[in-house]
This record gives C-alpha cells, structure tokens and sequence, in this order.
C-alpha cells in the first residue's frame, strides 16, 4: 500500500488525536467493558449487554482508530476519513444536544466528568473535521 496522500497538519492532527481517542475507547469496550461503562454511569445486565459494548465501543471504535490512522499517515484520502468524522462526531454531538434540550442543560452538572468531558470532545471534535475538509484534498 503505498502512501499516495499528504493531509494537512490540521487534517492530520484532527485524524491522529481521533485515532487515539478511538483506540482508548476501543481498548477499554473490548477488555475491560464494565469499566467503560462505570466511567459512564452505564451498567450492562448480561452478556448481551457486555457483547454490545464490546461490540459498538471496542469494535467499532478500534475500525474508527484504524481508518483514521491510515488517514493521518497518508494511506486513505484525508476527505474521506474526515468526512465520516463529520458523521461521527455531529450525529453523536446532535444527540446529546437533542437530549440536553428534551431533558433540561442543568442536568449536565450530575454527570461523571467522563460524560461532561465527552460533550466537550464530541462539539470540538466536529468543529475541527469541518475545518479539516474545508482545506480540501492535496493529491
């Protein structure tokens, strides 16, 4: 596979910092699940429940790690991979907002840090994709 693509530091930090954060919670949802979910004030009933984790936070989240990996490093077209951030982080971003709206912002304050955290990466995180594509491909 050569490497055919040359991202933009932007693109490439925006890719590697997601790749990493995606690896943390891939690693966390495939070893230790419960503990995941505890971070999160989340509990799992059964082993259906730890095989959707493991399965929606480790596998999917270690494929997400991967992609944009290999996008950071120049293997896959930065736009691609920023574009299924955009995906990512604003429809993950949409529903936390939607939630905060139908249930009221001041629960906000109750949450773990973990969660509180997670909104702050989810809006940062699509802001800086949308900035990232705007710089368009430099093939």
């Amino acid at each position: 596979m050569d490497r055919k693509h040359r991202p933009t530091m932007l693109q490439r930090t925006v890719m590697a910092a997601t790749g990493l954060i995606a690896l943390a919670i891939a690693y966390g949802g495939l070893v230790n699940p419960n503990g995941l979910l505890e971070g999160m004030q989340l509990t799992a009933s059964g082993p259906a429940g730890l095989n959707e984790i493991r399965g929606q936070y480790g596998g999917f989240f270690l494929l997400t790690a991967l992609f944009a990996g290999f996008g950071a490093a120049g293997y896959i077209r930065p736009t691609s991979v920023l574009a299924y951030l955009i995906v990512l982080y604003g429809g993950v971003f949409l529903g936390r907002a939607i939630h905060l709206l139908l249930g009221g912002f001041d629960e906000l304050a109750t949450y773990p840090p973990a969660m509180q955290a997670i909104h702050l990466v989810d809006l940062t995180g699509l802001v800086l994709s949308v900035a990232a594509i705007r710089q368009g491909d430099r093939d």
